[in-house]
Protein backbone atom coordinates (compact mmCIF):
# COMPACT_ATOMS: atom_id res chain seq x y z
CA UNK A 1 0.00 0.00 0.00
CA UNK A 2 0.99 3.59 -0.57
CA UNK A 3 2.31 5.28 2.54
CA UNK A 4 0.43 8.14 4.10
CA UNK A 5 1.54 11.63 3.09
CA UNK A 6 2.84 10.37 -0.25
CA UNK A 7 1.62 10.82 -3.80
CA UNK A 8 2.15 8.83 -6.99
CA UNK A 9 4.21 10.52 -9.70
CA UNK A 10 3.88 9.24 -13.27
CA UNK A 11 6.96 9.55 -15.50
CA UNK A 12 5.92 7.58 -18.58
CA UNK A 13 4.25 4.60 -20.21
CA UNK A 14 6.43 2.17 -22.18
CA UNK A 15 6.01 -1.00 -24.22
CA UNK A 16 8.80 -3.07 -22.62
CA UNK A 17 9.73 -3.83 -19.03
CA UNK A 18 12.59 -1.41 -18.37
CA UNK A 19 15.55 -1.55 -16.06
CA UNK A 20 15.04 1.37 -13.72
CA UNK A 21 17.73 4.09 -13.67
CA UNK A 22 19.51 5.28 -10.54
CA UNK A 23 18.18 8.81 -10.96
CA UNK A 24 14.86 9.72 -9.27
CA UNK A 25 13.26 12.21 -6.88
CA UNK A 26 13.25 10.13 -3.68
CA UNK A 27 14.72 6.70 -4.63
CA UNK A 28 11.24 5.19 -4.89
CA UNK A 29 11.02 4.30 -8.57
CA UNK A 30 8.93 1.30 -9.54
CA UNK A 31 7.25 -0.24 -12.56
CA UNK A 32 3.54 -1.07 -12.66
CA UNK A 33 2.38 -3.61 -15.25
CA UNK A 34 -0.81 -2.66 -17.12
CA UNK A 35 -1.47 -5.81 -19.19
CA UNK A 36 0.80 -5.28 -22.24
CA UNK A 37 2.21 -1.96 -21.05
CA UNK A 38 4.32 -0.65 -18.20
CA UNK A 39 4.10 2.55 -16.16
CA UNK A 40 7.19 4.03 -14.53
CA UNK A 41 6.09 5.72 -11.32
CA UNK A 42 7.46 6.96 -8.02
CA UNK A 43 6.05 7.56 -4.55
CA UNK A 44 6.87 11.18 -3.70
CA UNK A 45 6.35 13.30 -0.62
CA UNK A 46 3.43 15.70 -0.49
CA UNK A 47 5.85 18.11 1.17
CA UNK A 48 7.50 18.46 -2.25
CA UNK A 49 4.67 17.75 -4.68
CA UNK A 50 1.49 18.31 -2.66
CA UNK A 51 -1.18 20.60 -4.06
CA UNK A 52 -0.59 23.24 -1.37
CA UNK A 53 3.17 23.58 -2.03
CA UNK A 54 3.62 22.62 -5.68
CA UNK A 55 2.81 26.02 -7.20
CA UNK A 56 5.22 27.73 -4.82
CA UNK A 57 7.92 25.17 -5.58
CA UNK A 58 7.45 25.57 -9.33
CA UNK A 59 7.94 29.32 -8.90
CA UNK A 60 11.33 28.56 -7.33
CA UNK A 61 13.58 28.29 -10.39
CA UNK A 62 16.31 26.35 -8.58
CA UNK A 63 13.82 23.74 -7.37
CA UNK A 64 12.09 23.58 -10.75
CA UNK A 65 15.24 23.11 -12.84
CA UNK A 66 16.57 20.35 -10.59
CA UNK A 67 13.27 18.45 -10.63
CA UNK A 68 12.68 18.87 -14.37
CA UNK A 69 16.20 17.53 -15.02
CA UNK A 70 15.36 14.43 -12.98
CA UNK A 71 12.02 14.00 -14.75
CA UNK A 72 13.69 14.23 -18.16
CA UNK A 73 16.60 12.06 -17.06
CA UNK A 74 14.32 9.19 -16.06
CA UNK A 75 12.37 9.39 -19.31
CA UNK A 76 15.49 9.64 -21.48
CA UNK A 77 16.92 6.55 -19.77
CA UNK A 78 13.74 4.55 -20.39
CA UNK A 79 13.74 5.72 -24.02
CA UNK A 80 17.02 3.87 -24.58
CA UNK A 81 15.26 0.63 -23.66
CA UNK A 82 11.71 0.94 -25.00
CA UNK A 83 9.18 2.99 -26.92
CA UNK A 84 7.97 5.63 -24.49
CA UNK A 85 4.89 7.77 -24.05
CA UNK A 86 6.18 10.47 -21.66
CA UNK A 87 4.04 12.31 -19.14
CA UNK A 88 4.22 16.03 -18.49
CA UNK A 89 6.29 17.21 -15.56
CA UNK A 90 4.34 16.97 -12.28
CA UNK A 91 1.74 14.44 -13.44
CA UNK A 92 0.65 13.40 -9.95
CA UNK A 93 -2.09 11.20 -8.48
CA UNK A 94 -3.18 11.02 -4.88
CA UNK A 95 -3.38 7.19 -4.92
CA UNK A 96 -1.56 4.54 -6.93
CA UNK A 97 -4.74 2.46 -7.21
CA UNK A 98 -6.53 5.40 -8.82
CA UNK A 99 -3.71 5.86 -11.32
CA UNK A 100 -3.75 2.17 -12.26
CA UNK A 101 -7.51 2.31 -12.82
CA UNK A 102 -7.11 5.30 -15.16
CA UNK A 103 -4.27 3.66 -17.09
CA UNK A 104 -6.22 0.46 -17.58
CA UNK A 105 -9.08 2.47 -19.02
CA UNK A 106 -6.75 3.95 -21.65
CA UNK A 107 -5.11 0.74 -22.88
CA UNK A 108 -6.42 1.01 -26.44
CA UNK A 109 -5.23 4.61 -26.64
CA UNK A 110 -1.77 3.62 -25.39
CA UNK A 111 -1.54 0.79 -27.90
CA UNK A 112 -2.31 3.09 -30.86
CA UNK A 113 0.01 5.85 -29.66
CA UNK A 114 2.94 3.53 -28.93
CA UNK A 115 2.54 1.87 -32.32
CA UNK A 116 2.74 5.29 -33.97
CA UNK A 117 5.81 6.21 -31.92
CA UNK A 118 7.70 2.93 -32.32
CA UNK A 119 10.99 3.42 -34.17
CA UNK A 120 10.60 7.21 -34.22
CA UNK A 121 11.78 10.21 -32.22
CA UNK A 122 10.05 13.48 -31.46
CA UNK A 123 12.15 16.59 -32.01
CA UNK A 124 11.40 20.15 -31.00
CA UNK A 125 12.98 22.56 -33.49
CA UNK A 126 13.51 26.26 -32.84
CA UNK A 127 15.20 28.45 -35.44
CA UNK A 128 16.39 31.95 -34.62
CA UNK A 129 17.40 34.81 -36.88
CA UNK A 130 21.03 35.60 -36.08
CA UNK A 131 21.70 38.19 -38.80
CA UNK A 132 22.71 41.62 -37.46
CA UNK A 133 20.34 43.24 -40.01
CA UNK A 134 18.81 46.41 -38.57
CA UNK A 135 15.84 46.41 -40.94
CA UNK A 136 16.24 50.08 -41.73
CA UNK A 137 14.79 51.00 -45.15
CA UNK A 138 18.23 51.42 -46.74
CA UNK A 139 19.00 47.81 -45.86
CA UNK A 140 15.96 46.47 -47.70
CA UNK A 141 15.89 46.47 -51.51
CA UNK A 142 12.20 47.06 -52.01
CA UNK A 143 10.66 49.33 -54.64
CA UNK A 144 7.79 50.47 -52.43
CA UNK A 145 10.15 51.40 -49.61
CA UNK A 146 12.51 53.11 -52.05
CA UNK A 147 9.75 55.33 -53.46
CA UNK A 148 8.64 56.38 -49.99
CA UNK A 149 12.23 57.15 -49.02
CA UNK A 150 12.62 59.39 -52.09
CA UNK A 151 9.40 61.20 -51.22
CA UNK A 152 10.78 61.75 -47.73
CA UNK A 153 13.87 63.58 -49.02
CA UNK A 154 11.72 66.18 -50.82
CA UNK A 155 9.02 66.56 -48.16
CA UNK A 156 8.36 69.55 -45.94
CA UNK A 157 9.19 69.08 -42.22
CA UNK A 158 5.56 68.45 -41.30
CA UNK A 159 4.99 65.98 -44.11
CA UNK A 160 8.37 64.35 -43.47
CA UNK A 161 7.31 63.52 -39.91
CA UNK A 162 4.22 61.69 -41.20
CA UNK A 163 6.18 59.95 -43.94
CA UNK A 164 8.78 58.73 -41.45
CA UNK A 165 6.07 57.07 -39.38
CA UNK A 166 4.55 55.51 -42.51
CA UNK A 167 7.99 54.37 -43.64
CA UNK A 168 8.67 52.75 -40.29
CA UNK A 169 5.31 50.93 -40.37
CA UNK A 170 5.83 49.80 -43.96
CA UNK A 171 9.36 48.52 -43.24
CA UNK A 172 8.04 46.64 -40.21
CA UNK A 173 5.28 45.05 -42.28
CA UNK A 174 7.80 44.05 -44.95
CA UNK A 175 9.94 42.48 -42.24
CA UNK A 176 7.01 40.45 -40.93
CA UNK A 177 6.10 39.28 -44.44
CA UNK A 178 9.67 38.18 -45.11
CA UNK A 179 9.94 36.32 -41.80
CA UNK A 180 6.60 34.59 -42.41
CA UNK A 181 7.89 33.48 -45.81
CA UNK A 182 11.03 32.05 -44.18
CA UNK A 183 8.95 30.40 -41.45
CA UNK A 184 6.67 28.69 -43.97
CA UNK A 185 9.56 27.56 -46.16
CA UNK A 186 11.60 26.16 -43.26
CA UNK A 187 8.62 24.41 -41.70
CA UNK A 188 7.57 22.79 -44.98
CA UNK A 189 11.13 21.65 -45.72
CA UNK A 190 11.44 19.86 -42.35
CA UNK A 191 7.83 18.65 -42.46
CA UNK A 192 8.58 16.79 -45.70
CA UNK A 193 10.95 14.49 -43.76
CA UNK A 194 8.61 13.87 -40.82
CA UNK A 195 5.66 11.57 -40.17
CA UNK A 196 3.78 14.19 -38.17
CA UNK A 197 4.48 17.83 -37.42
CA UNK A 198 3.09 20.79 -35.52
CA UNK A 199 3.96 24.46 -35.88
CA UNK A 200 3.67 26.12 -32.49
CA UNK A 201 2.77 29.74 -31.88
CA UNK A 202 5.49 32.37 -31.59
CA UNK A 203 4.67 34.99 -29.01
CA UNK A 204 5.58 38.60 -29.82
CA UNK A 205 8.55 40.19 -28.07
CA UNK A 206 8.51 43.58 -26.38
CA UNK A 207 11.00 45.22 -28.75
CA UNK A 208 10.00 44.36 -32.31
CA UNK A 209 12.70 46.59 -33.78
CA UNK A 210 15.50 44.24 -32.71
CA UNK A 211 15.24 41.17 -34.92
CA UNK A 212 18.64 39.72 -34.09
CA UNK A 213 18.02 36.55 -32.13
CA UNK A 214 14.30 36.59 -33.01
CA UNK A 215 12.57 33.21 -32.99
CA UNK A 216 11.23 32.56 -36.50
CA UNK A 217 10.25 28.88 -36.24
CA UNK A 218 8.95 26.87 -33.31
CA UNK A 219 7.98 23.39 -34.47
CA UNK A 220 7.63 19.81 -33.28
CA UNK A 221 8.39 16.95 -35.65
CA UNK A 222 7.98 13.19 -35.36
Amino acid sequence: MQKENTLTYLYCICDKLPKLPNISFENNLEVVTINEFFAVIESVSDEQFGEKVLNANIADLTWLVSKVNIHEGVIENIMTQATVLPSKFATIYTEKAHLIKILRGKQNEFYTTLENLRGKQEWGVKIYLTSPTTWLPEDVKDEELHKMELALTNATPGKAYILKKKLHTLAKNKQQQLMQSWRTGLYNAIKATAVESLQKAIHPVKDDSDVEGKLILNGVFL
